[in-house]
């Protein structure tokens, strides 16, 4: 079937415009919406699709307009993701994506990398009045398209009848009136007596290499390794090999960290393509000849593939980091050096084993005293000695000696020389 953009023929055929958010009104109400989240983005498509439920081409970013702030960018392919598994859309791959617009692409309007996601509203042929559906099939046929019947849009899988008509839901409280019972928001299921009727939907086994990834290497196993595998089908549809995906998947059952580790390498086939180069990690063909070979790579900063570095503390401007000390995980420290409380050596990086300090070691034993006998006789001297020099006397300090008479006579003469200059001349 053709797969380039249709006229909008089918978007304004009278009476029929309304369908599709019906439908998404009805599968909310019978529970078919997978989660809270995927509401406002099935809303956002029904708006945008033609009456049969065909085609939604708008961005990410579109999308999260016409969510009215109620959804992110990333929460918007989540929630595509979730209604792709419910089987409420249906998302073109990238090569029916780059044959829907190849009008576009050879007239130039539009960038073959930068294309939007083209969905599909699947909505069931059995909600459609029969003339509606008549019309619908009429202008399907004009445009070269498969008819809508119960073979192309059966009803979602989520149910166990294919009608629109809720049936009577019997309960343990009788009730005089005749009219249905619904027990919606309570029940899920008004369409069901019980949840266990519905019972398990058949979901399609895990690739091998992913099945084999151990629990403990996983944070939540069972939505990690559907979050992996739906990655590796989706790398898949858009042109990835299959020797391909199982060379990106080899080491999946022996990394440390595999789900962020294998969902950076499954983003596209170019990164997928990137890994197995050495452009992404380590790679597995080999890495290219780097003109920097031979320079070591720092330790912090951006990395090709992040989870390939040995984690780090994250440091502040001092350089000091939490969870360094294993007694006082609160206390800022550099990491590989001593706590600022209990002095004892930090982890050098995040969940580092320490262990306790050696005990020191006893100082070494002082050498014994030898005990030397004293001769009595010495000791008896020596205390003689002692006593001698303290009942000693002190010697008189001796006179000086008379100045001699010549040196009496100039100092006799000095004395008369000063008393006559202090006399008065009034005196003399």
């Amino acid at each position: 079937m053709p797969l380039g953009p249709r006229k909008r023929d089918l978007g304004v055929m009278r009476g029929v415009g309304f369908i599709p958010l019906l439908w998404i009104s009805r599968a909310m109400h019978e529970g078919l919406i997978p989660g809270r989240r995927a509401l406002p983005v099935a809303i956002a498509i029904a708006n945008a699709v033609d009456a049969d439920g065909r085609w939604c081409f708008l961005t990410r970013e579109s999308l999260v307009v016409r969510c009215g702030g109620m959804a992110s960018r990333s929460t918007v392919g989540r929630a595509l993701d979730d209604l792709v598994d419910a089987g409420l859309i249906r998302r073109l791959s990238r090569s029916q994506v780059r044959a829907f617009f190849a009008e576009d692409l050879a007239a130039g309007t539009r960038s073959a990398d930068r294309l939007p996601e083209v969905l599909e509203l699947l909505i069931p042929a059995s909600v459609f009045a029969e003339p509606t559906l008549a019309e619908i099939n009429d202008v399907r046929a004009r445009l070269a398209e498969d008819p809508v019947d119960a073979a192309t849009r059966p009803y979602p899988r989520g149910r166990t009848t294919g009608q629109i008509d809720t049936p009577r839901v019997q309960t343990d409280v009788p009730d005089t009136s005749d009219r249905h019972t619904d027990l919606y928001p309570n029940h899920p299921y008004p369409s069901d007596p019980s949840p266990s009727v519905r019972g398990p939907v058949p979901e399609e086994p895990a690739l091998p290499q992913i099945a084999r990834i151990p629990d403990a290497a996983l944070g939540n196993p069972a939505a990690d390794r559907a979050a992996l595998d739906r990655a590796a089908r989706k790398v898949l549809d858009e042109g990835l090999a299959a020797d391909e995906l199982a060379a990106v998947l080899r080491d999946a059952t022996t990394a440390r960290r595999p789900f962020p580790a294998l969902l950076r390498r499954l983003g596209s086939p170019e990164d997928a393509r990137a890994f197995l180069d050495g452009r992404l990690g380590r790679g597995v063909r080999g890495n290219p000849p780097s003109p920097f070979a031979g320079v070591p790579l720092p330790r912090s900063g951006d990395h090709p593939d992040p989870f390939a570095r040995p984690p780090e503390f994250l440091v502040d401007a001092a350089g000091t980091a939490p969870r360094t000390c294993p007694d006082h995980p609160a206390i800022r420290n550099v990491p590989g050096g001593t706590c600022r409380l209990c002095e004892r050596p930090c982890r050098t990086v995040p969940g580092e084993l320490m262990h306790p300090p050696a005990p020191a070691k006893p100082p070494p034993p002082e050498p014994p005293v030898e005990d030397v006998a004293i001769d009595p006789a010495l000791l008896e001297r020596a205390r003689a000695s002692l006593d001698r020099g303290k009942r000693r006397p002190s010697a008189p300090p001796p006179h000086p000696p008379a100045p001699a008479p010549a040196r009496r006579e100039a100092v006799a003469e000095a004395r008369r020389r000063l008393a006559e200059a202090r006399t008065p001349q009034s005196v003399r």
